[in-house]
């Protein structure tokens, strides 16, 4: 997600925000991602820290694989419409391409 956001600072913000700007209907499942992706941030920091991973000790296995689940379907979104929006799709060489794909996910 950070790759396709064209992501450069306060990445677990950012990704949380755009993804859940981008794909929810109403407000509702605008937290629901939110609060989704936030988790997945951080479950991606503990195993990143080497840490003990706090999210799987709160939930139990059913719940896991629910929001895993959801983060799946949230990814395939997010490729499709990048995808589908050749504007959005930059290379690592094009700076200002890669400037303007940031610009507009940031403004969503």
């Amino acid at each position: 997600m950070e790759c396709l956001f064209a992501i450069k600072e306060k990445h677990s913000n950012q990704i949380r925000d755009i993804t859940s700007k981008l794909l929810a209907n109403d407000s509702s499942e605008e937290q629901q991602i939110a609060s989704d992706m936030g988790e997945a941030y951080g479950i991606r920091s503990d195993i990143d820290h080497g840490g003990e991973i706090k999210y799987f000790r709160d939930l139990e296995k059913e719940e896991v694989k629910e929001l895993s689940e959801r983060l799946d379907d949230y990814v395939r979104q997010t490729i499709k419409y990048v995808l589908n929006n050749s504007e959005l799709n930059y290379t690592m060489h094009d700076i200002e391409h890669k400037a303007y794909t940031r610009k507009y996910f940031k403004d969503l």
